[in-house]
């Protein structure tokens, strides 16, 4: 029965894959279906299911049935969309202090250097 768990995992794994494949073609989500999505985020994490994944996969397959394993599929999908699709609300983008970092200060470009000195000449073979 284990491995009928861990097929299915597998299976789910590799549908997700598949479906996020155009993802990266995706243009950016307007504000209220950003919001849709995080409201449906937060639904899924009420249910502990950020705990249950951090147990791992092999404890998923084992230990917890397809309907479960459905709603992690669907919280992973809400991650990727809000981190891919939707903009950085403005009280996040200030909290992680979205500013330019500036360049290091480099040494400046010496014009008047003199040249490397010339090696010197071997001594021919006696």
């Amino acid at each position: 029965m284990p491995a009928n768990h861990a097929a299915r995992l597998s299976l789910l794994a590799f549908g997700a894959l598949l479906m996020t494949g155009g993802a990266a073609l995706a243009v950016p989500l307007d504000d209220a279906s950003c919001a849709k999505l995080r409201d449906e985020r937060g639904q899924l994490e009420q249910t502990g299911l950020r705990e249950m994944m951090a147990r791992g996969a092999a404890w998923a397959a084992v230990n917890l049935p397809a309907a479960k394993l459905r709603e992690i599929q669907r919280l992973i999908e809400l991650d990727e969309q809000i981190t891919f699709r939707c903009p950085l609300p403005v009280a996040a983008a200030a909290a992680t202090g979205d500013q330019a970092v500036p360049l290091p200060k480099r040494k400046p470009r010496a014009e008047n250097v003199a040249p490397p000195p010339k090696k010197k000449p071997s001594r021919p073979a006696n």
